[in-house]
């Protein structure tokens, strides 16, 4: 049943890259441009969301090193769309651990993956996006038996947390 979480990861993928955004929010605008204009110095970092900026200027530079020649931007709404993607399959596998039907799993998986907000926030070029990823990952670690570590749990939401800010008001849970 869980290789349907593929199924749903690809599926929804397909459809964020043949429907990406061309309204963008104000951040992944200024994000790349950050990340083409060298803005933020060698670390690129900023307070609130520290490792997106520089994973964001690695990605672009190994996509132009391998000849795609694109814009930062792209490259930010790409890395969106498929941590949008994932959330959405590691959802399904959150349903499964709590005992519903993989019909009811991947209704519910799909109807995030397609409601106005998250299709909006995941076919853009921010940071949300990333580390909501994450964060459901902890989630996942936090209902899937056997449990997870502690450490495992504080690992994963460390790079959330890294990755926005407001990934630390999940810390309670």
């Amino acid at each position: 049943m869980r290789r349907y979480g593929l199924l749903i990861f690809f599926a929804v993928l397909i459809v964020y890259l043949s429907f990406p955004t061309k309204n963008y929010y104000w951040d992944g605008l200024s994000f790349a441009q950050d990340i083409e204009d060298g803005n933020l110095g060698p670390w690129y970092l900023h307070p609130n969301h520290l490792l997106y900026t520089p994973l964001g200027q690695q990605l672009w530079l190994a996509a132009n090193a391998a000849g795609l020649n694109l814009r930062a931007l792209t490259v930010l709404q790409f890395l969106c769309m498929v941590a949008g993607a994932a959330t959405a399959a590691v959802l399904f596998c959150i349903f499964l651990e709590l005992g519903t039907s993989g019909y009811v799993a991947s209704c519910m998986a799909l109807v995030f993956a397609f409601s106005a907000a998250w299709w909006k926030f995941a076919t853009d070029a921010n940071s949300y996006v990333a580390s909501t990823f994450f964060l459901t990952v902890c989630v996942w670690l936090l209902v899937r038996k056997p449990r997870s570590t502690p450490l495992t749990v504080g690992i994963v939401l460390s790079a959330a947390m890294l990755l926005h800010q407001f990934a630390g008001l999940f810390f309670p849970a």
